[in-house]
């Protein structure tokens, strides 16, 4: 019997194992899969989560509805998404995650990542054209839930809260356009204690495009500041950016972090938030989908049957 090569050998046993699954696990996601239309308060759908969505009114009485999944090359979305149907009053949405995802999220001297698709949007469900520059859409993960929405500033917390996030950032400056966003960016935001966004970095203008934002968090022992690094992916199998958009240098207490939240005034969209343990978790590197690693594999060994033949 033919001896088959060692290293062809181990290069088909590499390709029938899993890539980058042995040590790494996705803690928390929500693709919104639920019923279109649906007011997103009291929906209980994803994974890691402690409880269902809650829902506030801060003005006004339009709420986050279920809508149409976004969509981003490279990323496989599934279900609907988080909008409103209308830019009319302000809204927040919360949600806690279970005390497992929090203790393998926010352990000291870890990095873990995680991934949300965000969209500005120009044009609202029923037609309107909110405001560039009142465009504040703030996605945070925190000790609690943001407490309202603004027109001014990226949302804004309860009081002697801390949280870490990134957030729509109005005109930047620029001129107002509410018909093309033109001047729209995304920017971090962290809190420590204060009700006010402290806004680091920034993209720079991006128009009326989904963003799929990806936070890249090592966490530091009390006393020494956590780094959060925040990039703007525009091909998730090409791993992350060369730069960082906004990198967050800030000493918080994570333990007490259990409550992600998005608050807005306008009309924003959000899809796909995932925590994960690896960059490939939250959907970013080249890592074979499980069917082309099959294919991969059986292919090695049809090359190992031919030698052996």
């Amino acid at each position: 019997m033919t001896e088959i090569p060692k290293n062809l050998l181990l290069v088909g046993l590499c390709l029938v194992l899993p890539i980058g699954s042995a040590q790494s696990a996705v803690l928390v996601q929500e693709s919104f899969d639920y019923a279109g239309d649906a007011n997103i308060g009291g929906l209980n759908g994803g994974t890691g989560f402690s409880g269902a969505w809650s829902g506030t009114n801060t003005a006004g009485s339009n709420s986050y509805t279920v809508e149409d999944g976004i969509s981003f090359p490279g990323v496989a979305s599934s279900g609907g998404s988080a909008g409103r149907v209308s830019r009319d009053g302000r809204h927040v949405i919360t949600r806690t995650v279970t005390g497992a995802a929090q203790s393998a999220f926010t352990g000291d001297n870890t990095t873990v990542y995680f991934s949300i698709l965000m969209d500005p949007r120009s044009s609202d469900i029923s037609g309107n054209s909110p405001f560039e520059n009142n465009t504040r859409g703030t996605f945070v993960f925190g000790s609690s839930a943001l407490s309202d929405a603004s027109g001014a500033t990226p949302g804004i917390f309860g009081s002697a809260s801390s949280g870490i996030g990134v957030a729509f950032n109005g005109a930047n400056g620029g001129t107002v356009n509410n018909t093309t966003f033109e001047n729209s960016n995304l920017v971090g935001v962290s809190y420590d204690g204060a009700t006010a966004a402290t806004i680091i970095g920034g993209t720079g203008a991006l128009g009326d495009v989904v963003s799929m934002v990806v936070g890249e968090i090592t966490w530091s022992a009390n006393g020494s500041d956590d780094v959060i690094n925040l990039y703007n992916v525009t091909d998730p199998s090409a791993g992350l950016p060369a730069s960082a958009f906004a990198t967050i240098n800030v000493d918080l207490d994570q333990s007490t972090f259990n409550t992600i939240s998005y608050a807005e005034g306008q009309a924003s969209q959000i899809d796909e938030i995932i925590f994960g343990e690896e960059l490939a978790d939250v959907g970013v590197g080249l890592v074979p989908e499980p069917s082309s690693a099959l294919l991969l594999s059986l292919s090695s060994l049809a090359l190992l049957r031919r030698r052996r033949s």
